[in-house]
């Protein structure tokens, strides 16, 4: 966790007073950690699409390469075939 996050938690929670914390204290570090799993979901989500996307790409050149030497192939055979 970076030093923000921590420094805004212990903020909240008043961790330096001898009082306990009040509600609006526990409610501003909920809604902190809250932001933070989504922020860190939306990352996440935003880098899965950017390999899938990379893994169809790499998927689509195979293809096309297998079906290239496919098409050689079969060419040169049907060339031998015929003469």
């Amino acid at each position: 966790m970076d030093n923000e996050f921590l420094k805004q938690g212990a903020e909240d929670l008043n961790d330096s007073s001898h009082e306990p914390a009040t509600r609006g204290d526990v409610r501003n570090l909920a809604l902190r950690v809250e932001l933070r799993i989504v922020k860190s979901e939306s990352k996440l989500i935003e880098q899965m699409n950017t390999t899938g996307w990379k893994f169809v790409g790499i998927t689509a050149m195979v293809m096309v390469a297998i079906l290239g030497a496919t098409g050689t192939i079969l060419g040169v055979f049907l060339n031998s075939i015929l003469k």
